[in-house]
């Protein structure tokens, strides 16, 4: 396992979280794979990595930020040898903008999108990485229902909840109307049925701000 195995630019690239984010692979790569050399450095890469994760999802890791990001990891590791430089640079190079196979690119390729300047395309892409975002909170949350309604289930719940909320995804948002999660992809809506004496995620709360699933001090 190489840099080749690292995940490359675009919507579904994470640097912490979810299946196969950059951090479980180039760990994995440094423990097993062709970067065991890196083992000793990984702290710094993917602090950086962390930091620039926005960029990279928008496939805007250009040269100029792999600069900054390089320059950032000789700041935090002054143990870096010759050939760990080398292969940092190929890391970040392996980040750069996906133009070729990457989906979000061809789906964009293929809407009216395209035609417009990099400014204007830039809200585009943010408005689809959030749809992203509600959507992969929405399935947490309707995960966390199916645990039942013991009080651990609950504390679950809550959380997921407030991940769903901050996502752009509660009660609020226009997307949520008669219990329905519209989250901006075909074929994605789903309900949430709720759980029994609870109220509906698409309904309103008892009280202004209330957490449906907050447990009682």
């Amino acid at each position: 396992m190489g840099i080749d195995n690292l995940p490359k630019s675009g919507i579904g690239f994470r640097a912490s979280s979810g299946a196969g984010n950059f951090t479980r692979k180039f760990s994995d790569a440094t423990r097993y794979g062709e970067l065991r050399n890196l083992q000793d450095n990984k702290t710094a890469i993917l602090k950086t990595i962390k930091k620039y994760e926005g960029s990279i999802r928008i496939n805007k890791f250009d040269r100029l930020r792999q600069k900054a990001a390089y320059n950032q990891i000789r700041k935090m590791d002054n143990t870096l040898t010759k050939g760990d430089k080398n292969e940092i640079k190929q890391i970040l190079k392996h980040l750069s903008p996906n133009t070729g196979s990457d989906k979000t690119t061809k789906s964009l390729s293929a809407s009216p999108s395209s035609a417009l300047s990099p400014a204007a395309a830039e809200p585009v892409l943010k408005s689809r990485i959030q749809r992203a975002n509600v959507l992969s909170a929405t399935r947490g949350y309707e995960d966390s229902l199916k645990l039942g309604s013991s009080a651990s289930a609950k504390m679950i719940q809550a959380r997921a909840f407030k991940k769903l909320e901050e996502a752009g995804g509660g009660p609020d948002n226009p997307r949520f109307s008669q219990g329905k999660i519209n989250t901006g992809f075909a074929g994605q809506n789903s309900f949430n049925k709720g759980l029994p004496g609870q109220p509906k995620l698409g309904g309103s709360p008892s009280r202004s701000g209330d957490n449906p699933f907050k447990l009682a001090a």
